[in-house]
């Protein structure tokens, strides 16, 4: 009978084994991605790293929470995309217009 993972807690060392640090966060998205866990608790990294794969993940179809952010869960791919679509819409355009 196979056991399928479901809940995965990512902490920066959670896979120093396989070489990946805190630092590596495509690698730690890959790494989760192939534990196919249907939601992670995202703890111990800094705000901007924790951030990046919580997004990352968000968008993979993975339901994310990040210890300490305040949120039950964190936002959707949707909530992501809106927010892009936000900053480059208030974002100046570049180059001269003389």
């Amino acid at each position: 009978m196979m056991n399928t993972l479901t809940r995965l807690n990512l902490y920066p060392g959670a896979f120093a084994s396989v070489g990946v640090t805190s630092e590596d966060i495509p690698e730690i998205v890959d790494c989760v991605l192939a534990s196919s866990p249907d939601y992670v608790t995202v703890e111990g990294f800094d705000q901007d790293t924790a951030a990046a794969i919580a997004d990352r993940l968000s968008c993979m179809g993975i339901s994310v929470h990040v210890a300490g952010s305040g949120e039950r869960q964190w936002r959707t791919p949707l909530t992501i995309f809106n927010g892009l679509l936000d900053r480059i819409r208030s974002t100046p355009p570049r180059g001269d217009r003389g």
